[in-house]
């Protein structure tokens, strides 16, 4: 059976395309909303800003907030917004739990809190 190009949304359809371009010409929005979703269907508490994300990026000056890698250069699919305490550990969905990060940290970190992650980076480094 042939993939449909066309995406329902309540009584309107939009092409699959539309949705790509909509999250590369707004990335930290996508990022938001996803978020925000996740935090939803877990049942947690707060809901992310874009203003806020990016206020977080200027905060942060574009590094990930484990390894200090430069952020900038990466593609917007390489970069990962991190729950330091994760919400399946109900971690709230509020900008002093968020980070950006790196793909390579966000997948290593998996679920762990931010204090477990820090003790697990140190522990390689000083092995």
């Amino acid at each position: 059976m042939k993939k449909s190009s066309r995406i329902p949304l309540g009584d309107i359809i939009y092409p699959r395309n539309f949705y790509k371009k909509w999250r590369s010409d707004y990335p930290a929005k996508e990022k938001a909303q996803s978020q925000n979703r996740r935090a939803s269907i877990l049942d947690i508490e707060g809901i992310l800003d874009v203003k806020e994300l990016i206020e977080l990026w200027e905060i942060q000056e574009g590094y990930c907030y484990y390894c200090r890698t430069d952020l900038f250069p990466l593609s917007f699919r390489k970069i990962h917004v991190d729950h330091k305490i994760p919400l399946s550990q109900r971690g709230l969905n509020t900008p002093e739990n968020i980070c950006w990060t790196c793909e390579k940290c966000n997948t290593t970190k998996n679920n762990k809190t931010e204090k477990e992650f820090i003790k697990l980076l140190f522990a390689d480094l000083w092995s």
